[in-house]
């Protein structure tokens, strides 16, 4: 619930946009939801064009989660892997995007949309950094209709 004494909810009613960062990093220290609010960071900063910081974020979001048991990474992983193949870094892209891939497999099954995400984003890494062999290997290791409900 809002409250407008309460930096946490002036934070968040400022929409986890990436000036509300300062306020966030103060008060979400112990909150449960700490880990999204990182990644919802993450994406801000990345929209922005500020790759360093939302990086940064994605890393805290990491961090937090890792600490959680059965929590899910892949999100994370593959928001990662987008900001790493948008600066040219496709060897990061790749671990992040085969990591947010082996865990929507496991925890979703192959024809889920999310695996078909992943696969595309995955393609995407490699066909940029001229791995076009490595896309072909990787169509080939998926059932048919992959990713599909």
């Amino acid at each position: 619930m809002y409250a407008p004494d309460n930096s946490f909810s002036v934070a968040i009613a400022r929409r986890v946009t990436a000036d509300a960062d300062p306020v966030l990093t103060r008060e979400t220290t112990f909150h449960p939801r700490t880990s999204e609010l990182y990644t919802n960071l993450g994406l801000s900063y990345h929209e922005e064009g500020r790759f360093d910081e939302a990086r940064a974020h994605y890393d805290r979001a990491l961090a937090n989660l890792s600490r959680i048991p059965e929590s899910s990474r892949a999100s994370v992983h593959n928001n990662l892997g987008s900001l790493e193949t948008h600066v040219g870094n496709y060897e990061e892209a790749i671990r992040h995007h085969e990591a947010a891939l082996a865990e929507w497999r496991e925890r979703l099954g192959p024809r889920n949309p999310h695996v078909a995400l992943s696969l595309n984003n995955l393609g995407i890494a490699h066909l940029t950094a001229g791995n076009t062999e490595r896309i072909a290997e990787a169509a080939k290791s998926q059932p048919p209709n992959a990713g599909l409900v």
